[in-house]
């Protein structure tokens, strides 16, 4: 009986010298600096590669029932190398908008905004990306063509400023698009494709219509374009992660 009281009692004693040396190394941990934590300690653990390029671009432009050659560029920030995110911008030549059924007019159109992209399967030799941007589009319709003057009726050089119709409003435009891209080097890639440029808002870019004065649609102003291009830039930077104690 005596060595069965004397066990409990040993037992009891030696419980209590545990839970305090817990108590006392919590107590230990609670006084230590809490490790502040962030939005991009939270991120961070997921990018395994960052990037970044630049694209000089050649395009053909539709509009308002014709195509003109354009020049574009965007630089652009890589994750993981496959989504992208950054500024593209573009503008095309003076060409004749057919669907106004004047020849005597030209027209000039731009494009800017912020750009998306995502890249299916990077490391493949030939793969696809699929680009999008969100921004905002200007068009001028004049009689004015690379710097001289036209009549708006006879096309004569004694231009009638009166005539001039170079109403710039900037307008809404989404524009998707589907690219074929071809690994070339590791710091360059070649690629060809297209997108649609879809127009939103009211445009209020006018011209001459016999005696009175008209505005395009966005229909008119919406097109499909064609392009090829260069990236060029770092697209696989490997992100160190520091080892955890």
């Amino acid at each position: 009986m005596f060595r069965k009281i004397s066990l409990f009692i040993f037992t009891a004693i030696c419980s209590s010298l545990v839970a305090t040396a817990q108590n006392i190394d919590n107590v230990a941990d609670s006084t230590a600096p809490a490790k502040t934590r962030t939005l991009w300690s939270a991120v961070s653990p997921s990018i395994k590669t960052l990037g970044i390029y630049v694209s000089p671009e050649f395009q053909y432009v539709g509009a308002v029932g014709a195509y003109a050659p354009a020049a574009g560029l965007s630089g652009m920030f890589v994750i993981n190398q496959r989504l992208a995110v950054g500024l593209s911008a573009s503008h095309s030549r003076s060409f004749t908008p057919t669907e106004l059924n004047n020849k005597g007019l030209h027209m000039n159109y731009g494009l800017g905004g912020a750009q998306l992209e995502y890249t299916i399967a990077p490391h493949s030799l030939v793969h696809l990306s699929i680009p999008l941007v969100l921004g905002a589009g200007m068009a001028r319709v004049d009689s004015l063509r690379g710097g001289r003057r036209f009549d708006d009726l006879n096309q004569q050089p004694d231009h009638d400023p009166a005539k001039r119709f170079d109403r710039n409003n900037p307008f809404f435009v989404i524009q998707p698009g589907l690219r074929v891209e071809a690994n070339l080097f590791r710091f360059a890639k070649l690629y060809v494709g297209a997108n649609y440029r879809v127009v939103a808002g009211g445009s209020n870019v006018s011209y001459p219509s016999g005696s009175t004065v008209s505005t395009l649609s966005n229909s008119q102003l919406s097109g499909l374009n064609f392009n090829v291009g260069l990236k060029m830039g770092l697209f696989d930077y490997r992100m160190k992660c520091k080892a955890r104690s």
